[in-house]
């Protein structure tokens, strides 16, 4: 009696297994960092793949300067542009946080043009009457097509 044979597994192209693992090496390393991620792979034999990956840059360094003025105060929020791979971003979110004197940062509407998401690599915070006898810091965010943004940078206190 002969005995019956086992079923053989298919095998897999190394390619196509270099593919799975490079893919999921990609996202499990982007989902800690603000990433963009692509890739290309054919299931044919003697195809190639390819993995292309970028992060969305922090803004560095983000400068507030505080003028005082007869009705309160002006605060100016400057910060450097950043690209990934040359395009520019869509906008750099800006967050205004009031301390008080014995207090903890509170988010709180800027005045002006700075609480928006902005086009531009500066903004006049005018009329800011909330951080008398506290500081205030502004908190920018680099904004990448919908959903992809970098490293909030904090800037600092006035």
């Amino acid at each position: 009696m002969s005995r019956p044979t086992r079923p053989t597994r298919p095998t897999r192209s190394p390619r196509r297994a270099l593919t799975a693992v490079v893919g999921t090496a990609v996202l499990l390393v982007g989902g800690a960092t603000a990433s963009r991620a692509s890739w290309a792979a054919s299931t044919a034999v003697g195809s190639s793949a390819s993995v292309v990956a970028a992060t969305v840059p922090s803004v560095a360094p983000v400068v507030a300067k505080r003028t005082d003025g007869t009705l309160g105060f002006s605060v100016a929020v400057s910060w450097t542009a950043v690209t990934v791979e040359g395009a520019p971003v869509r906008g750099y979110e800006v967050a205004r946080f009031v301390t008080p004197l014995l207090g903890t940062p509170t988010r709180t509407p800027g005045s002006g043009a700075c609480d928006a998401v902005l086009t531009v690599t500066s903004c006049l915070d005018t009329g800011s009457l909330l951080g008398l006898g506290g500081a205030l810091t502004y908190v920018v965010t680099p904004v990448f097509a919908t959903n992809w943004r970098g490293t909030p940078v904090t800037s600092n206190s006035t």
